[in-house]
C-alpha cells in the first residue's frame, strides 16, 4: 500500500511538472496553441485519475487501520478477561490450599487426640486387667481361706459335741 501511495505521489509530481512545462510552452507560444491545450487536458485528466486512485488507496488504508484497531481492542478485551479469570482462579486455588492445610492441621490434631485417648484406654485396660488378676488371686486365696474358716466352725461343733 505504501509503495502504491509513493508511486501515485511520484506520478502526480511528474504530471505537475509536465503541466508546468506545458503551461510555460503555451505561454511562450511554442508548438501551437491547440496542441498544448490538448496536452494540458490530457495531463489534467491523468492528474485527476491519479488523485482519485490515491483517494481510494487512502480510504482502503483508513478502513484497514480501523479494522486493525477494532481487532486490537477485541484482543485487549479478551486478554483482560483471561487475566481476570487467571487472577480469580489463582485466588480460588489459594483459598482452597489454605482450607486444605487447615483441614489437614485439624485432622492431625484430631488424630493426636485419638492416639492419646487410645493410649489412655490401653493403659486403663492394662490397669483393669492387672486389678482383675489381683482380685482373682485374692478371691482364689480368699476362697481357700473361707473354706478353711467354714470348716473350722464345723469342727468346733464336732468337738463340742464330743465333750458334751
Amino acid at each position: 500500500m505504501d509503495e502504491k501511495l509513493s508511486e501515485s505521489v511520484t506520478a502526480k509530481e511528474g504530471a505537475k511538472q509536465q503541466l508546468l512545462e506545458l503551461q510555460d510552452q503555451l505561454a511562450s507560444g511554442v508548438d501551437g496553441q491547440e496542441q498544448l491545450t490538448a496536452q494540458l487536458g490530457l495531463l489534467r485528466a491523468e492528474l485527476e485519475e491519479s488523485s482519485q486512485e490515491r483517494e481510494v488507496e487512502r480510504l482502503q488504508l483508513t478502513t484497514s487501520l480501523e479494522q486493525a484497531a477494532e481487532a486490537n481492542r477485541a484482543l485487549d478485551s479478551l486478554l483482560s478477561e483471561q487475566q481476570q479469570r487467571f487472577i480469580d482462579a489463582e485466588s480460588t486455588q489459594a483459598e482452597q490450599v489454605s482450607a486444605l492445610e487447615q483441614s489437614l492441621d485439624k485432622a492431625k490434631a484430631d488424630h493426636k487426640t485419638l492416639d492419646d485417648k487410645l493410649s489412655e484406654a490401653v493403659t486403663a485396660k492394662e490397669g483393669a486387667k492387672q486389678q482383675l488378676l489381683e482380685l482373682q488371686d485374692q478371691l482364689a486365696s480368699g476362697v481357700d481361706g473361707q473354706e478353711q474358716l467354714s470348716a473350722q466352725p464345723a469342727r468346733k461343733k464336732e468337738r463340742s459335741s464330743d465333750f458334751s
